[in-house]
């Protein structure tokens, strides 16, 4: 199945893409808090008496609660107007960070990371956003300028979260002018929200009809249809990926805690260092994408990500895991703009909002796992392995890419 050519829309057009430049914006705005709190969340919960067990069973309920709704989402949804879902998703998260600022009990926290606005799958609220923001990004960019704008928002995704990883000192800085432990957090999970808001009102100018909707329900299970197949197979690279995300990322702050004795203020620069790398390189992918092709970027930048997840590991030192850690945030996030637009550019139409709720429900399922496993290994005194985990995952995942989508390659070609 080649790339579907781009299609005629009314929509596409200045006003069309000044539409998408709006989906950005709001996606950069939504990252925020997800860039702070990867460096607090994980040390406010240690630091509050939370085990790491518990830590890392946050992040799995966010991302299964994430899993099972975009899969009853996806094949609905291809029906439906997106925007009010999107909007819906965007705005969900601003009752976990409220929940966050009031309370420390564990199963307030457990609400929370359903609802939305922790870990990267981020619940509820990351199960709406899945299943209509690549659609509706698609429909106002075309096919044609897919991989850039999808570019353009990893780049202000990026961004962003590399403002809020540099903030992520701002609960010790609260405190060290006079706030308490708890008031210096509280205040620190109202910005999360206040950026919340922020992206769900840049949605609000954002126009849809009913034109590019599919007639019929999907039968998103059946692998009758060659679409179907595509959209399974590529869920099973999904969730490697996701495998070695919930290990790696989600609980890495944790992991330079308990292996080198470091806070929030020493590494929040270093998470911030790395979003910025991260988006430039992905500012750089559709040229590459234009001299290469999508597959050959996906492919090698997951590779040679999973050996710098490798390097973490055998270093001594926290300066040179962390900047280890910056190239392999570089490579992945050079992966991601590629993928979205294979993935849009190659399913029928009618079928994106199952694509993207299969992609997102693989990716959400798996990196639910992991952080729970990571969690106990860390308490376990295994500090290491499950870094090792994720290298291997990131490894899988660029070898079931060119085993399952090679030929698909040469037909990008």
């Amino acid at each position: 199945m080649a790339e579907r050519p781009e299609y005629i829309s009314t929509d596409l057009g200045r006003d069309s893409h000044r539409e998408a430049w709006l989906l950005v914006i709001s996606q950069g705005l939504v990252a925020w808090p997800i860039g702070f709190l990867m460096v607090v969340l994980p040390i406010y919960l240690k630091k509050a008496g939370i085990d790491p067990v518990w830590i890392g069973s946050f992040y799995t309920i966010s991302g299964i609660f994430a899993s099972l709704f975009l899969l009853v989402l996806g094949p609905i949804l291809d029906r439906k107007k997106k925007k009010p879902f999107l909007l819906l998703g965007t705005a969900l998260p601003l009752l976990s960070f409220l929940m966050l600022a009031f309370s420390r009990n564990p199963w307030a926290i457990i609400v929370s990371s359903a609802l939305g606005g922790i870990g990267l799958s981020s619940g509820i609220a990351g199960a709406f956003q899945g299943a209509t923001f690549s659609p509706l990004l698609m429909l106002k960019a075309g096919v044609k300028g897919s991989t850039k704008f999808f570019s353009y928002m990893t780049s202000a995704w990026l961004l962003s979260a590399t403002v809020g990883s540099l903030l992520g000192g701002l609960p010790d800085y609260f405190q060290g002018w006079g706030l308490s432990f708890d008031y210096a957090y509280r205040l620190s999970f109202f910005l999360c929200a206040l950026f919340t808001l922020l992206a769900a009102l840049f949605l609000l100018p954002i126009r849809e009809d009913e034109a590019h909707l599919s007639p019929e329900r999907t039968r998103l299970f059946s692998l009758k249809g060659e679409g179907q197949k595509f959209i399974w197979k590529y869920g099973i690279t999904q969730a490697f990926i996701g495998l070695g995300a919930g290990f790696v990322v989600q609980l890495l702050s944790l992991w330079f805690f308990l292996k080198f004795g470091v806070g929030e203020v020493q590494i929040a620069p270093w998470f911030a260092a790395a979003n910025f790398a991260a988006m430039i390189g992905a500012y750089l992918v559709p040229g590459i994408v234009d001299r290469r092709g999508k597959l050959v970027t996906v492919i090698s930048t997951q590779l040679l990500s999973a050996l710098f997840v490798v390097l973490i590991i055998v270093t001594g030192n926290y300066q040179l895991a962390a900047l280890f850690f910056l190239m392999r945030t570089v490579l992945i996030n050079m992966s991601w703009p590629a993928q979205n637009a294979f993935l849009m550019s190659v399913v029928p139409e009618e079928l994106r909002s199952s694509a993207a709720a299969v992609s997102n429900a693989s990716f959400g399922f798996s990196s639910a796992l992991s952080p729970l496993l990571g969690g106990w290994l860390m308490q376990t005194g295994h500090i290491d392995l499950p870094i090792a985990l994720g290298a291997f995952c990131f490894f899988l995942s660029g070898s079931f890419f060119w085993l399952l989508f090679k030929r698909k390659g040469v037909q990008e070609g």
